[in-house]
């Protein structure tokens, strides 16, 4: 009985030193990929940023019109901390469609280009 554990172990202990030894060869074989002129990383961060404001304008839009949904039944039914919880969906909402104006006056691009 101890001697199967102890083989286990062993066992479990070379799976892991293989798996070190193959994180580390994947991780030092891998290629940095850098953007060949300083328009071009320009360029894929806005590309990135304006998928980020898609999704959160979609957010947005979806929880404010959840939100006052959730209002409206909520104040119906005269349910006070239902009236909260919709507040806040559409309080995170008018936020999410923030984001876009915001990160647009300060320029994310201009951090990682020179």
């Amino acid at each position: 009985m101890i001697q199967k554990k102890i083989e286990t172990a062993k066992s479990i202990g070379r799976q892991m030193k293989q798996a070190a030894v193959m994180a580390s060869i994947m991780t030092m074989s891998a290629m940095p990929v850098f953007a060949s002129t300083a328009q071009h990383g320009r360029d894929a961060i806005n590309g990135v940023l304006k998928i980020i404001y898609l999704i959160t304008m979609a957010l947005g839009i979806l929880f404010v019109i959840v939100g006052f949904v959730r209002l409206i039944i909520a104040h119906s039914q005269e349910d006070a901390p239902g009236q909260q919880r919709s507040s806040m969906f559409i309080a995170v909402g008018v936020a999410l469609l923030a984001v876009q104006p915001v990160l647009s006056a300060i320029d994310p691009a201009s951090w990682f280009t020179p």
